[in-house]
């Protein structure tokens, strides 16, 4: 049985139970009745079961309530994609960087972010939807106009500030 970051499908898994492996419920989801448990494998880690998928015993209608943990951005890459040379190097600009990234979700979320570049320009607020855990791609790019070394960065702003910032160089080779 997988043991989630929230009380659904939707939510990344963070662990399992095998049949057969017995954990104390430390609470009971109020979004739509997962038990609250504490991975017995994974000391300190605590994760939600579906409770169509397990068995209890004992008494459970005192069990306190647990509310959804709030989803995170847990990992954010960006890559950039160059013309293999620039060889024209008076009268070939500019060039086009282009940006791919990956955002990658514990759970479902609207996720908001802008894209930064060292050539100080700035995008607006994107919104992207997650419905479930996972990772989408998104896409930018950009026109260089020399070449040198510059930054791209990919701004998360919420569900959670996040940031990740790739360097490159744009060469010209005559």
């Amino acid at each position: 049985v997988n043991c989630r970051f929230g009380p659904d499908t939707t939510y990344q898994a963070v662990g399992y139970l095998l049949r057969g492996y017995t954990t104390p419920i430390l609470g009971v989801s109020t979004a739509n009745g997962w038990w609250y448990i504490q991975d017995p494998r994974q000391p300190g880690i605590y994760c939600f079961v579906s409770r169509t998928v397990t068995d209890t015993t004992g008494d459970i209608s005192a069990l306190p309530p647990i509310a959804t943990p709030l989803t995170r951005v847990i990992n954010i890459t960006v890559m950039v994609d160059l013309p293999d040379t620039v060889t024209p190097c008076v009268g070939g600009w500019p060039v086009t960087a282009g940006f791919d990234a990956t955002i990658e979700t514990n759970g479902p979320a609207l996720v908001t972010y802008r894209w930064e570049l060292s050539q100080g320009n700035v995008s607006g607020v994107i919104e992207k939807e997650f419905t479930a855990f996972g990772a989408q791609r998104v896409q930018e790019s950009q026109h260089i106009g020399a070449q040198g070394a510059y930054w791209v960065r990919l701004h998360v702003l919420s569900p959670n500030d996040l940031t990740t910032q790739t360097d490159y160089t744009v060469p010209c080779t005559p």
